[in-house]
């Protein structure tokens, strides 16, 4: 598990230096949100249950255009930060009504009451996996908003660029142009 831990981090490090930097050009395409949000939940679920962390999941069909490798990155990395806030981990991914983006949240919070206050007045410091969520959010357009109250902690990334089902045919199939008139 160490050794995991370690190669993972040497990853995130490089990918974070590589998206911080601009470094990238990045093609984008049609990726099943649904598929890998529940396929990073998967690799995730026997560490949380080592952690004694419950699972919840509501995950909607949601397709969206963006860089594979880099939404996969920045899922694992928000599963990774997270994950370790709490003992309880609910994670729902719909499309909104207006406008018709891709919202994925993760809200955590302790299902346990300390026997003694953890909040000393200093905020702890950030993880590595904190920035790499930002950064690759930056990098693929995404909007991220986190929120920290009390014992849970919500964060919610928000995917504009989202293909719009209607009755089976998407937005994208629809578009033929002007000479489809």
């Amino acid at each position: 598990d160490a050794l995991r831990d370690i190669g993972k981090l040497a990853v995130q490090s490089q990918l974070l230096v590589k998206v911080s930097n601009g470094r990238g050009r990045y093609n984008h395409e049609p990726v099943d949100l649904h598929l890998v949000v529940n396929h990073i939940l998967d690799e995730h679920a026997r560490g949380f249950r080592l952690q004694g962390v419950e699972l919840h999941r509501r995950i909607k069909p949601v397709t969206v255009i963006v860089n594979p490798e880099l939404v996969a990155a920045l899922i694992d990395a928000a599963i990774d930060w997270v994950g370790e806030l709490g003992q309880r981990l609910v994670v729902s991914l719909e499309v909104k009504n207006w406008p018709t983006n891709a919202v994925l949240k993760l809200k955590t919070s302790q299902t346990v009451t300390a026997s003694r206050p953890l909040d000393d007045g200093v905020a702890p410091p950030e993880r590595l996996s904190w920035y790499l969520v930002a950064e690759i959010a930056r990098a693929i357009g995404a909007v991220l908003e986190r929120d920290q109250s009390g014992s849970e902690t919500r964060l919610t990334v928000e995917f504009p660029r989202t293909v719009r089902t209607l009755d089976g045919v998407t937005a994208m199939e629809m578009d033929l142009g002007s000479e489809a008139w």
